[in-house]
């Protein structure tokens, strides 16, 4: 849902709106100071560079080692066609099975 470029755009200009209006609504009605919002900017934007770091080396960390389809060993006895290519993304084929369309609801 997110793998398009616009579409993150779109949702972190919401989210910053979102934001916005809160802090806003907060300084507005008294119950924070300005200070106090633009502290909690800096924290937030400290803590979600922290987590973004973490998960971007973890990601590479348990991919690093998995070769993938354009870089990993290329053999002649390789599986082609549909059921190869389930069987490569990780999904189960049943010959016995009735339905044999090969997707993942259908096991």
């Amino acid at each position: 849902l997110l793998r398009s470029p616009a579409a993150r755009r779109t949702l972190v200009a919401g989210c910053a709106l979102l934001v916005l209006g809160v802090s806003y609504g907060l300084v507005r009605h008294g119950w924070h100071w300005p200070l106090d919002v633009v502290a909690s900017w800096c924290l937030s934007t400290t803590l979600l560079a922290a987590l973004s770091l973490v998960v971007s080396r973890s990601t590479r960390r348990r991919s690093s080692g998995t070769p993938s389809s354009r870089s990993g060993p290329s053999s002649p006895t390789r599986s082609s066609g549909r059921a190869g290519r389930a069987r490569c993304r990780g999904w189960r084929t049943s010959r016995s099975s009735s339905s044999s369309s090969g997707s993942p609801g259908s096991w």
